[in-house]
């Protein structure tokens, strides 16, 4: 392992594109921009210290302009209007995530992070279970990117109880950064379960 002192590296910035999976445009889960600008300003104070920080994408992969910030209306699709989008693991029920990540638009993985902000996953309803989840990067296509329920998404807006921080995407985001768990795949804790602590 390579020590490094964050006193000498430069910060590096990342362009982050939002990309709002929503099952109708008046759906609660069509979340707005406020709401979406407060979890962008979390990540840039949970990981200033870091030295990564995070910019909104200003251009879109044809050069257009951009407020880093796409809508995709997937009520067509009867599987994630009922169950969301699937993780693909046990118990998961809904739309595939790659398939969701191809049609709601993947941004080329290598330019930006590609943090999709959807309504359900596995069918939890927006509720308790799976809150997010990424894996870890690179992945060299479109599962490199982050999925989050909408009501963990940011500081303000339509948000469940417990989850008002926008900690969840600083969670994933740091798995996108190829981060594991604290302890993971690990014998060296010496807490009473390192599971929970």
């Amino acid at each position: 392992a390579v020590d490094v002192d964050l006193d000498d590296v430069e910060t590096v910035t990342l362009p982050v594109v939002f990309h709002v999976v929503h099952t109708g445009a008046g759906e609660e889960n069509n979340i707005s921009d406020a709401q979406i600008l407060s979890q962008f300003d979390v990540l840039n104070d949970e990981f200033a210290e870091s030295k990564i920080q995070f910019c909104m994408a200003v251009r879109d992969p044809s050069g257009n302009p951009t407020n880093g910030i796409t809508r995709y209306d997937a009520s067509w699709n009867e599987e994630y209007v009922y169950d969301g989008v699937s993780n693909n693991g046990f118990n998961a029920a809904g739309w595939s995530h790659e398939d969701m990540m191809e049609a709601s638009g993947c941004w080329n993985p290598d330019e930006y992070i590609n943090y999709y902000v959807v309504s359900e996953i596995n069918g939890n309803d927006g509720g308790n279970g799976i809150q997010g989840f990424a894996y870890l990067g690179p992945t060299n296509d479109c599962r490199d990117g982050v999925i989050c329920l909408y009501n963990v998404t940011g500081t303000e807006g339509v948000l469940k109880p417990g989850r008002e921080l926008g900690f969840t995407g600083v969670h994933e985001i740091g798995h996108h950064l190829s981060l594991y768990h604290t302890f993971s795949n690990s014998n060296d804790c010496v807490e009473t379960n390192c599971e929970t602590q």
